[in-house]
């Protein structure tokens, strides 16, 4: 199976975890630098992904518990799979990529962050891997992060998240609702 997308959706951008409520106010250089190789592999350079992966595997051997780290890690992972020939190699990496975006999330449930970048590999990877039903309860838990805290850059990011709760969790919530306030807030209003 060919792993289409995985880690890069139409238009959601995991490269600034600005938009988190609860990010610290700056990002280590190194994890910024890191999440830039990140967005460069998601976009396609196949160079970035192994300088990601050094990078952020560095970051997470000396801090275990940095969530956003290891969740970037599991997302490298997987687009390193997307991209892979081997049919060994990628399995293998979305297995480590899995592990470690689960991992991210038990280590900090309530991080925008880590939420976000699950939800979307999650969302990304074919149907046999049987993860939507994990995207769909972090996006879940996204609006009701949102709702809770509406910022404008989490606003721009949850706009992208709403059509996809309509699609796959429809009657679970007002998610128009909830993108009328995205707009507003993205909006400035």
């Amino acid at each position: 199976a060919v792993l289409l997308a995985m880690g890069a959706s139409a238009g959601l951008t995991l490269a600034s975890p600005l938009w988190a409520q609860n990010a610290p106010a700056e990002l280590p250089a190194a994890l910024t630098q890191a999440i830039a190789l990140h967005d460069a592999a998601v976009a396609g350079d196949e160079d970035a992904a192994s300088a990601a992966l050094e990078a952020l595997a560095d970051l997470v051997s000396a801090e275990p518990d940095n969530a956003v780290a290891l969740a970037y890690l599991g997302s490298t992972h997987a687009v390193i799979a997307r991209d892979a020939f081997n049919v060994v190699s990628k399995m293998s990496n979305t297995n480590k990529g899995l592990r470690n975006l689960d991992k991210a999330l038990e280590l900090a449930p309530h991080d925008v962050t880590v939420r976000m970048v699950r939800a979307n590999v999650n969302w990304n990877l074919p149907e046999m891997f049987g993860r939507r039903a994990l995207a769909v309860e972090d996006m879940i838990a996204l609006d009701q992060m949102f709702r809770a805290a509406p910022r404008p850059p989490l606003a721009r990011a949850m706009q992208q998240i709403y059509p996809r709760l309509n699609e796959a969790a429809a009657g679970q919530g007002d998610w128009d609702g909830g993108a009328a306030l995205a707009s507003q807030v993205a909006a400035g209003g």
